[in-house]
């Protein structure tokens, strides 16, 4: 007994879209892991660096692309995301900003985790 033509593709295209949103919610949970994995990594940099050094910690984005080997973009989308990092400003002898830097925000709150952070 064979089956027909249109019913193979019935269930061909069935397992492909159960396929495409298993892989969907995998590539998801995944991007979202390591935007936390990079989030954490630069708050406990940044804290390590204003535990050890007199300067106050205070990073350019450069620096910490350098130290910690992540994009502009993901070390601006970590601080920015973080509560426990603060952003400022370097100016130069003029007084106009010349860079932005992150340092550890020692008045961090520690947030409460049934609290979700409003956009």
């Amino acid at each position: 007994m064979q089956m027909p033509y249109d019913r193979v593709l019935e269930i061909v295209g069935n397992s492909a879209a159960v396929l495409t949103a298993i892989v969907a919610t995998f590539g998801y949970g995944r991007y979202h892991f390591e935007r936390v994995l990079k989030r954490r990594q630069l708050e406990a940099h940044l804290r390590e660096e204003k535990a050890a050094r007199h300067d106050g910690g205070r990073r350019t984005v450069l620096q910490l692309m350098a130290r910690l080997r992540m994009t502009q973009g993901d070390v601006l989308d970590a601080a920015f995301r973080s509560r426990k990092v603060r952003a400022g400003e370097a100016a130069d002898d003029l007084g106009r900003m010349e860079d932005l830097v992150f340092e550890y925000a020692d008045d961090a709150v520690a947030l409460d985790p049934g609290r979700r952070r409003q956009f």
